[in-house]
């Protein structure tokens, strides 16, 4: 895991308020596991996009991009530069 992704896990546990360690968070299908709805899912990348100084792109917005956190860890450090 990545210093990006690390942080991503983060902001999923502050801003949907999940009692759960970013750490057991697994990498994929966190929708289903966590049972995060679609509402939950905008907030959070709303949160990442804030944090990280970023904005994704309306047609890359999608439920998709918050169910792989390696794939938004890696667009995220596209968009801001940082190398993982």
């Amino acid at each position: 895991m990545n210093d990006v992704e690390s942080v991503i896990r983060e902001l999923l546990v502050q801003t949907l308020d999940l009692d759960t360690a970013p750490e057991l968070i697994p990498p994929r299908g966190i929708l289903n596991i966590l049972g995060i709805d679609s509402l939950s899912a905008m907030r959070f990348l709303i949160s990442v996009e804030g944090s990280f100084g970023i904005r994704i792109e309306d047609s890359e917005l999608g439920l998709d991009l918050v169910d792989d956190l390696p794939a938004l860890a890696a667009r995220v450090a596209e968009l801001s530069g940082e190398r993982q």
